[in-house]
C-alpha cells in the first residue's frame, strides 16, 4: 500500500481530473479542517525509485521480464473500481499508467453508482475510489465514521482496523475537552497515514468569488 502511494503522481492526477484544482492530501483530514494539521507533510509524495524498492524488498519483482512484477509464481494484477464519472475515468486512467509503471497490472471496471456501492459494501471490489464530504465539522466524522472498526460494515468500506487507532478514537469521543480531543485524532492519524490504510490522492479546492468591498469572508470548513 505504501508503494502504491509513492507511486501515484499527484500533481499530474490534479491537474488532469480536476484541472488544477486541488491540493495533494496531507492525510484523512482535509486543509482547514478542524484538527487538520498544518505541520503534517504531503502523504507520501511521488517517488517512482521508493515505490520500487518498497515492492522490491516484499519480495514482488519482475522475473519474467515482461513489464509486471511478480511472486511466487503470480503476477500482481489488480481490479481498479469506480462508478462511472468523467473525471473518474480519468483518475482510473492516471492510475493505471502510474502503477503500470511500478509494474502492476491495473484492469479499470466503471459502474453506475448503486451497483457500484454494492460492490463495495460486499467487498468484492477490494480496490476502488471514494470520496467523503463530511456531515458535520469535527474531525470524528472523517477518522472515526471512516477507519473505526466499530465502523466495519458501515461507511469504513475499507475494512481498515487497528486497536490502538480505536483505542484513541474511543478517548477523543469520552472527553469535551478540545485540546485532548484534537490531540488524539492527530495521533490516530498520523498512524492511519503511515499503515497507508488509503491511496491518499487530493482533497479539492472550492473558490469564492466576492466584490472588494465585503469584508471579513471566511469558508465554511465544510465546503
Amino acid at each position: 500500500r505504501q508503494a502504491f502511494n509513492y507511486a501515484i503522481n499527484k500533481p499530474n492526477l490534479i491537474d488532469v481530473v480536476e484541472n488544477g484544482k486541488g491540493v495533494p492530501a496531507r492525510g484523512v483530514l482535509p486543509p482547514n479542517f478542524p484538527a487538520f494539521d498544518p505541520n503534517r507533510p504531503v502523504a507520501y509524495p511521488y517517488n517512482l525509485d521508493k515505490a520500487k524498492q518498497l515492492l522490491s524488498e516484499a519480495g514482488w519483482k519482475d522475473t519474467n521480464n515482461n513489464g509486471t512484477v511478480d511472486k511466487d509464481g503470480q503476477e500482481m494484477k489488480v481490479t481498479f473500481w469506480h462508478n462511472q464519472n468523467e473525471r473518474f475515468t480519468k483518475l482510473g486512467s492516471i492510475l493505471q499508467g502510474d502503477l503500470k509503471k511500478l509494474g502492476v497490472d491495473i484492469e479499470l471496471r466503471s459502474m453506475e453508482w448503486a451497483p457500484y456501492l454494492e460492490k463495495v459494501r460486499s467487498h468484492e471490489a477490494t480496490f476502488f475510489r471514494l470520496g467523503w464530504q463530511a456531515d458535520y465539522p469535527d474531525p470524528d466524522n472523517f477518522l472515526w465514521t471512516l477507519l473505526s472498526s466499530e465502523n466495519i460494515g458501515g461507511d469504513n468500506s475499507s475494512r481498515y482496523s487497528n486497536p490502538v487507532v480505536d483505542k484513541l478514537f474511543k478517548e477523543a469521543r469520552s472527553t469535551t475537552d478540545w485540546a485532548k480531543r484534537e490531540k488524539r485524532y492527530r495521533q490516530a492519524e498520523t498512524i492511519i497515514v503511515e499503515e497507508a490504510a488509503w491511496l491518499f490522492l487530493y482533497s479539492g479546492i472550492e473558490y469564492k468569488l466576492v466584490q472588494p468591498y465585503v469584508k471579513h469572508q471566511q469558508v465554511h470548513p465544510l465546503i
